[in-house]
């Protein structure tokens, strides 16, 4: 057996993994979505062009390297939507590894691989049967993904227009891939205007999402310094995400997302710096000469000496019984 094939492969799993690594790419949640989805579009529009080049012949073990990445693309779309859609119930085999589509394909596509280099040359020249039906499969997961867009958009409350930016970028991908199953031959062409197309519409809905996602954070951000700062809810000792959230009538997750892009920080780190200026005027005012420092922090809401002391060190850098001294002089 010819082992090239799988060296070149895990070359360039190897490559993908340094690149996420290199440039410290989340790839936990739904941020893994766009990751995957971009790794697949630029693998195979890669191979697409070494195709038109001519350079396959030169690299012949190149051939078919990344068309089980083609089955990644509707998977991704349709989590997407489902995602935008706000329904729960998704696939667990494809939810949190999308890439793992791609393994019985491999599989399927063995015996090319394994082929020596002249072999896979007339290969090239005369696109295998095997190839013909794996690409029929590829148009029925595309037609299966974009059917259930739309059943979903009909059932579901939530409709979201977000959700149709997958559908408007599923529906021409599946009909250029229909021209695949008809013309084989031209599978390079139709690899390009497939990843032109998808990619476009993606990078579109991206770019509304995040401008949008930046809008609403803004607002939300805006409450948030209302009822914690202004309404001074953070005196509360036992004010939590959960609570705060009620409070203002959103989820925690929508809660914690916003702190976390908008000021760098979490919720228990927002809530304890909010504290820490609370003492810091406190200790300021000759009023409070009487009080101890274990009594300002509970009057600031902090119900912990431990947590008063390591967040107020955080954010000032000394300790509270060294930044009194220096209050003092």
């Amino acid at each position: 057996m010819n082992i090239t094939f799988i060296i070149l492969l895990l070359a360039v799993f190897t490559l993908v993994y340094l690149v996420q690594h290199l440039f410290k790419v989340n790839v936990k949640g739904a941020h893994q979505y766009t990751w995957w989805l971009a790794v697949a579009l630029t693998l195979v529009l890669a191979e697409a062009c070494l195709t038109l080049l001519g350079g396959i012949y030169h690299l012949p073990h190149f051939y078919l390297i990344t068309f089980p990445m083609k089955f990644m693309v509707p998977v991704i779309l349709l989590l997407i939507g489902m995602r935008e859609l706000g329904v729960q119930a998704k696939p667990a085999f494809f939810k949190k590894r999308p890439r793992l589509v791609t393994l019985p394909i491999y599989l399927l596509l063995l015996p090319i691989f394994s082929l020596d280099a002249p072999e896979k040359l007339e290969v090239i020249h005369q696109t295998p049967n095997g190839v013909v039906l794996l690409t029929w499969l590829l148009l029925l997961v595309n037609i299966m993904a974009l059917v259930r867009l739309f059943v979903l958009r009909q059932a579901t409350t939530k409709g979201r227009l977000a959700s149709m930016w997958m559908i408007v970028a599923l529906t021409p991908y599946t009909l250029i891939q229909g021209v695949g199953v008809v013309l084989p031959s031209l599978m390079p062409f139709i690899d390009v205007i497939a990843v032109v197309v998808v990619g476009t519409f993606f990078a579109t809905f991206r770019v509304k999402s995040l401008s949008a996602l930046r809008q609403s954070n803004t607002a939300l951000i805006e409450q948030i310094k209302v009822a914690v700062i202004e309404q001074k809810l953070f005196l509360k000792p036992n004010l939590s995400l959960n609570a705060l959230s009620r409070e203002l009538g959103k989820t925690p997750n929508q809660i914690s997302k916003a702190i976390n892009s908008t000021m760098a920080m979490s919720f228990n780190n927002f809530i304890n710096e909010c504290r820490v200026n609370e003492v810091i005027a406190l200790l300021k005012d000759q009023k409070n000469e009487k009080f101890t420092l274990e009594g300002i922090s509970k009057m600031a809401g902090f119900n912990s000496t431990t947590t008063f002391n390591a967040a107020f060190k955080k954010a000032t850098g000394k300790t509270p019984v060294e930044y009194k001294r220096l209050t003092k002089s």
